[in-house]
């Protein structure tokens, strides 16, 4: 059976991102993307401008090929309270996909 494999390691860009959001964490992880929560109270700070400007310029350093930002709707705040019984809801989720991914046998 095969797998993938890539150059990006997950825990150099959680290093990366919990540089500039001290607060955030890795949620997910695949052979291609790594979803990671970036708490809102955070980008009251200036947090994530600071983050995005270096994430960008260092990309190519971290082996990423791009992110994305997704921002939680209030509904789907609502559904994740409702079915896990949480109190306190993830408010923001960035993407990051994973460049060079080979697959191997």
């Amino acid at each position: 059976m095969g797998s993938f494999h890539t150059k990006c390691i997950s825990t150099r860009v959680t290093s990366f991102l919990t540089r500039y959001v001290s607060t955030a964490y890795l949620k997910f992880e695949s052979s291609q993307e790594l979803h990671y929560i970036l708490p809102f109270e955070e980008a009251r700070k200036g947090s994530f401008e600071r983050l995005f400007h270096h994430l960008d310029e260092s990309l190519a350093e971290l082996e990423l090929s791009s992110y994305g930002v997704m921002d939680t709707s209030l509904e789907e705040v609502f559904l994740k309270i409702t079915e896990k019984g949480q109190n306190t809801p993830e408010e923001g989720n960035l993407m990051a996909r994973q460049s060079g991914s080979n697959y191997q046998t």
